[in-house]
């Protein structure tokens, strides 16, 4: 598996506004691959697969600023 961050930088992405996630209950793992504060995109939009995993998600963006 590769990280959001190593597929960035394979590809030389050095910014980009929104982000939209739909991976079947891995979205908290896709997130965490990610340097939101390197990235810092506007949007992002994710799925959600329960309220548990929905909680966790909100903790983490929170964490860099989000909401």
């Amino acid at each position: 598996m590769i990280t959001l961050d190593l597929l960035l930088a394979k590809e030389k992405i050095h910014c980009f506004d929104y982000l939209s996630i739909d991976v079947e209950g891995l979205e908290l793992s896709v997130l965490e691959g990610l340097n939101l504060n390197k990235y810092q995109p506007s949007l992002i939009l994710t799925e959600y697969p329960d309220q548990s995993e929905r909680q966790r998600i909100i903790e983490h963006l929170r964490h860099f600023g989000y909401f």
